[in-house]
């Protein structure tokens, strides 16, 4: 194998930077990752901690305007086009309206996972794989999202800007370890975070084709 790194170096890569590899931790066959901490007991505990049953609105509405994450794919962030409208006619007094959305995969506009196969690091991917085996030109061939779901946990929501006492955070105001701590919640393993920062509040992320991110706030390294 090719590679800038060995294994080791890239594991010693993570323990500087204070990081516990899971590399082997559920065996070296594995492709799912701290997704093994959703059991059926959690899975249960996520059921059991229904109350009200309320239904929350986590969507924002999708930007068209917005530059692309990966300028090679679209020439837009989102593009909406109809597929048909009141002119189509789907057979004698039928009429018939669709549409279709072109979004990639990975970016800012849509809720998404990263798959295991996302991301190398001197030509290793999780478990020690060789990163070039797991992706090519065709797709993945290990530790794509098919092997992650499904996914069924509690959620549990830190509203960042509560506990700071203002409205949201404003762009480029990270979220610290501090303010994870502070909020002093009752997280157990396979828990979902869901961390609020007030983002669709903020006024324009200026997002641009060579600043992808804009000036979002979020987690701080």
């Amino acid at each position: 194998m090719s590679s800038d790194m060995t294994s080791q170096e890239v594991l010693g890569y993570a323990r500087d930077l204070g990081i516990e590899s899971n590399w082997g931790r559920w065996g070296d066959q594995d492709e799912r990752g701290t997704l093994n901490l959703l059991t059926h007991q959690s899975v249960l505990r996520a059921a059991q901690s229904v109350t009200s049953g309320r239904a929350v609105n986590l969507g924002r509405t999708l930007d068209t305007n917005a530059p692309p994450y990966y300028p090679q794919g679209l020439d837009r962030a989102v593009r909406h086009e109809m597929v048909t409208a009141w002119n189509s006619n789907a057979g004698g007094d039928v009429q018939a309206a669709s549409d279709q959305i072109h979004i990639q995969c990975h970016g800012l506009d849509n809720t998404h996972m990263d798959a295991l196969c996302h991301i190398g690091l001197g030509g290793w991917g999780y478990n020690g794989r060789d990163f070039r085996q797991m992706v090519d030109d065709t797709g993945a061939s290990s530790c794509d999202m098919l092997v992650a779901s499904p996914v069924v946990t509690r959620g549990v929501l830190i509203d960042v800007p509560r506990l700071r006492g203002i409205d949201h955070l404003e762009p480029g105001d990270p979220v610290t370890e501090e303010d994870l701590r502070s909020a002093a919640i009752d997280f157990q393993p396979g828990d979902g975070l869901i961390i609020r920062t007030g983002r669709a509040r903020s006024g324009p992320e200026n997002r641009t084709a060579e600043n992808k991110y804009g000036t979002l706030s979020g987690l701080h390294p």
